[in-house]
């Protein structure tokens, strides 16, 4: 397993539950079904976070996750126990599941895969123990969908020094951008997608703004020294970016990564079928029109729905 850039430390632990709890009704609830009696199993689970919310609206489900961190299943445990919820978590690897074929009705992952190398295998798990007609939900970033407008030359820098961090640590920060044909591969069939898209602009009388920012504040910060400790990147100049980007709910717009969703419909013509949820981040017009190339080349059976989280470019309210 590649290393978590983010640690293991109490602080990013609760920084964890915090990002659970701002992306609930955002994104991690938003359209999500599930039968009533299914058994679920996160992969990454980390801190319980995501199973925690999920219970908010499933509370009768099976949960289960796993973690190759010990210190992230304890706390996960304890959490998850305060919120008298039942669970089976496990400390192992996400490449070896410890249960067998056809267990799970759903599957997900929540920003796992940007940190490791290998998705194909991790994917190809996630077919084995998923019973036929199940449905798994992968979600997912592109990094280089974090942009300010209008640009600067001292946030760009931020931003490549941000996707070559993942990249040394063996992970992969444009994981989003072949989950559709990985999931394919492994026997997934017929990808759709359906977007959420997050539309923030400045506004004294709206914080939606300045709540994103200062959610994504709480680690991108963070990132600066393993910057100049692991890429030998300019400190000051990292810390003027970022100091940009805490100022631009007050003087500027900010396009953020936000999810999209590429379910994959059962295949009615073959014997052993899942159904797959892909969400990951994208940016705007161009690469919009990329995904749009993308799903015709590789998904020729599927029907994807276009959108992006951004936010979009607006003059100063005064």
């Amino acid at each position: 397993m590649a290393e978590y850039i983010h640690g293991y430390d109490p602080e990013e632990q609760q920084r964890l539950v915090d990002q659970a709890q701002y992306w609930c009704d955002r994104l991690l609830l938003k359209n999500l079904e599930l039968e009533p009696d299914a058994k679920i199993l996160d992969i990454g689970c980390g801190v319980g976070a995501v199973l925690g919310i999920i219970s908010q609206k499933f509370p009768q489900l099976h949960f289960a996750g796993i973690d190759h961190q010990p210190r992230q299943i304890a706390y996960a445990q304890q959490y998850l126990d305060q919120l008298a919820l039942d669970s089976d978590l496990r400390e192992g690897d996400a490449y070896v599941l410890p249960w067998g074929e056809n267990t799970f009705d759903f599957a997900l992952t929540v920003w796992l895969l940007e940190h490791v190398p290998d998705t194909a295998g991790i994917v190809q798990e996630i077919w084995r123990v998923l019973k036929p007609g199940g449905k798994v939900c992968l979600t997912e970033t592109d990094y280089q969908s974090l942009v300010i407008y209008p640009p600067h030359p001292d946030f760009d820098y931020f931003q490549q020094a941000l996707c070559e961090l993942f990249s040394v640590a063996d992970g992969n920060p444009y994981v989003g951008r072949s989950m559709g044909a990985e999931l394919e591969r492994a026997g997934f069939s017929e990808v759709q997608n359906t977007a959420t898209s997050f539309h923030h602009w400045y506004n004294p009388h709206n914080q939606e703004l300045r709540g994103l920012v200062n959610h994504l504040d709480t680690w991108i910060k963070l990132m600066i020294p393993l910057m100049v400790e692991k890429l030998g990147k300019d400190g000051d100049r990292s810390t003027t970016a970022l100091n940009i980007f805490g100022l631009s709910p007050m003087i500027r717009a900010v396009r953020l990564p936000s999810p999209f969703t590429v379910p994959l419909a059962l295949n009615r013509f073959t014997s052993k079928s899942r159904v797959a949820l892909v969400q990951f981040t994208e940016p705007i017009h161009e690469i919009l029109r990329f995904w749009v190339i993308w799903s015709k080349d590789f998904l020729l059976d599927g029907i994807m729905k276009l959108s992006a989280g951004w936010l979009l470019p607006c003059e100063p309210c005064v």
